[in-house]
């Protein structure tokens, strides 16, 4: 894989100060002078600094230039990392192939920026135990492990000696950094927009199983215990099992949970769901129950996935930015490796997206 420029720069001020051609302590050149000696432009050079700050080669001083750090020699870069996914991300049977793909794509990004080779390492179920020592042959640099991961042998990863992130939940397994998407923020914000304009009758379905599961609840519940004139119901279509088939089991289960609200009164103005997978099969009941959408019920979904645009109607949605997740994941791995920084946990941002299930304009 040929580097970008200034990735290429990065490295040959790093055999500089590795050659003691620049000292501890002592100032780089300025910017149109290290353009003029690699003959990139200013623009290239910035870049080129940006990651020897981030790995901790070089600080910033503002007014005064940029100087190399007195560890730096001792540091150490990200020069592989593998990224561990589940195998239906090839086979592409699974409704969020295209969420996976895309932090695939920002892990992809993140690595090539930094001139790291990078490895994909896919399982199937029955591999999971065997996956740590697989893993382990690889000698990579850094770990990162997609969510669907489980608890137990992320723990087993964490005990090889390279740090890992994971992207895409939140666990309980110490030394383990995280990039999750921010859903407590973005449900709890929503819904009390909704409530504020006068949807009074609102309803969360999700899957407690899922990795937006507790955070979406949790959200919900603050927003009913805020606003207790508002009619809010939270309804697990899971039912709570933590061993749900989110490959196979949606088809009958959300259908049913969505007969099940209708059956206890009067339908809810509007349906949050956990996913766009999960609000077009909304859809889909609501309309077998004679109820159109979004003139009867308003249905918003989650992610951005693809098929949000690709239904009818299409699907108004909370738009995660996969591919700035996957990103994320990496620069906290580099963190961890070149600084040993402790890990953390990196929350996501999304972006409503208003498409025809749902638009924002406030009842009277």
């Amino acid at each position: 894989m040929r580097p970008r420029k200034f990735t290429a720069v990065a490295e040959q001020i790093t055999k500089l100060i590795g050659q003691k051609r620049l000292g501890d302590g002592s100032a780089l050149p300025s910017q149109n002078e290290i353009a003029a000696k690699f003959k990139v432009s200013r623009s290239c050079v910035q870049k080129a600094l940006g990651v020897l700050c981030e790995r901790g080669i070089v600080e910033s001083r503002p007014g005064r230039g940029v100087f190399v750090r007195k560890t730096a020699r001792a540091r150490r870069r990200v020069r592989s990392l593998v990224y561990i996914v589940p195998e239906y991300l090839r086979t592409g049977e699974h409704p969020l192939d295209n969420y996976g793909l895309d932090i695939l794509l920002g892990i992809e990004s993140g690595a090539r920026d930094r001139d790291a080779a990078f490895v994909l390492r896919r399982y199937a179920r029955d591999e999971l135990g065997d996956l740590p020592s697989a893993v382990s042959r690889l000698k990579a640099d850094g770990i990162v492990a997609n969510s669907s991961v489980p608890d137990d042998t992320l723990e087993a990863l964490s005990r090889l000696g390279a740090p890992v992130v994971l992207a895409g939940r939140q666990s309980a397994v110490a030394g383990v950094g995280h990039a999750v998407p921010n859903y407590y923020d973005y449900f709890h914000q929503t819904a009390t927009r909704l409530i504020g304009d006068g949807y009074r009758r609102v309803c969360l379905l999700f899957a407690q199983a899922h990795p937006s599961g507790p955070d979406m609840r949790a959200a919900l519940e603050r927003v009913r215990s805020e606003r207790k004139k508002a009619e809010i119901s939270i309804v697990d279509y899971s039912r709570g099992d933590p061993l749900y088939d989110f490959n196979t089991a949606d088809d009958e289960a959300v259908p049913a949970a969505v007969a099940e609200v209708l059956r206890a009164g009067e339908a809810p103005q509007v349906f949050l769901c956990n996913t766009d997978w999960i609000a077009w099969r909304t859809i889909m009941a609501l309309q077998e129950a004679g109820l159109r959408v979004p003139e009867d019920v308003g249905v918003i979904g989650c992610l951005g996935m693809d098929l949000s645009e690709q239904n009818t109607p299409t699907i108004s949605t909370l738009a995660l930015d996969a591919q700035e997740m996957g990103r994320q994941a990496v620069a906290m791995l580099a963190r961890m490796v070149e600084r040993g920084a402790q890990p953390r946990i990196e929350r996501v941002p999304f972006a409503f997206v208003e498409r025809e299930s749902f638009s924002w304009k406030a009842k009277t």
